[in-house]
């Protein structure tokens, strides 16, 4: 784009001839035209000044598609919490959104409630395979005459039942019995006898196939309280656990299991 005429050339001192006037008129025009584009509207003008096309600009307001990537260097600021879908979410409508209690029905599943007064397992089945923790509640359980046969957890997968590579074992004041088949909870009740209370297995990560396992029973009809000690057992894809008689041929006669995964 040319430099404009200068005013001197336009309002030259003294008389102006006719020519004079006639090239500073020329002057100006060029110049007019090459800051205003052939025809004078914005387009013209834009390409004149060498200027980015309308559509290749951000505006201030108004609707506009952005293609690629826009990177900011602050955080941009939202006006208000989003009300339809694919509106950006501001942290305080997330943090509203995303409570403790509702954090924790997100992150966990519920594995139901089963009875247990008659047969010898009742089944807990759904474990996701993200799960790092499982806690099963047992509640008034009680077994059939004689009464003496042992009772607790195993777990499992699609594939089967594990039923040996239990570590640990549970114990009871000075009296211990080692886990085998499964976690002991109650290795030598009485009839009759009620026992409630929880067994929790962790792993450190989704990736990992030993779990480790804690827990506590307590016979709700005396005084007598019996801890599972720390163990572990390695199985892939677990996805279930179960209430089972660990031996001898009583069955479970009363109670109830019930069961939460997540993390």
């Amino acid at each position: 784009m040319p430099a404009p005429p200068s005013k001197s050339t336009l309002f030259p001192t003294g008389a102006l001839a006719p020519v004079t006037a006639k090239t500073g008129f020329e002057a100006w025009f060029d110049y007019v035209l090459a800051l205003l584009g052939a025809t004078g509207n914005a387009s013209d003008a834009r390409t004149a000044l060498g200027a980015a096309a309308d559509s290749a600009v951000i505006k201030t307001s108004g609707d506009q598609t952005k293609a690629g990537v826009l990177t900011f260097s602050s955080s941009p600021v939202l006006p208000g919490n989003a009300s339809t879908n694919l509106q950006a979410v501001p942290k305080q409508q997330l943090d509203a959104a995303v409570a403790a209690s509702a954090l924790s029905s997100a992150l966990s599943v519920y594995l139901g409630e089963v009875n247990t007064t008659s047969g010898t397992s009742h089944p807990l089945i759904g474990i996701p395979a993200w799960a790092t923790r499982v806690e099963v509640e047992a509640v008034g359980v009680s077994i059939s005459s004689p009464g003496s046969d042992p009772f607790g957890f195993q777990v499992g997968n699609a594939s089967d039942w594990a039923r040996t590579g239990y570590s640990g074992g549970a114990s009871m004041g000075t009296s211990a019995s080692a886990n085998s088949s499964g976690f002991l909870a109650v290795p030598d009740p009485t009839s009759p006898s009620f026992w409630t209370g929880s067994l929790v297995l962790t792993r450190a990560r989704a990736a990992d196939t030993t779990w480790v396992y804690r827990g506590q029973f307590a016979r709700t009809d005396s005084a007598a309280v019996l801890r599972i000690a720390a163990g572990q057992v390695t199985i892939s894809d677990l996805d279930r656990i179960r209430l089972a008689m660990l031996g001898g041929t009583s069955v479970f006669d009363g109670g109830y299991i019930r069961g939460r995964a997540g993390i």
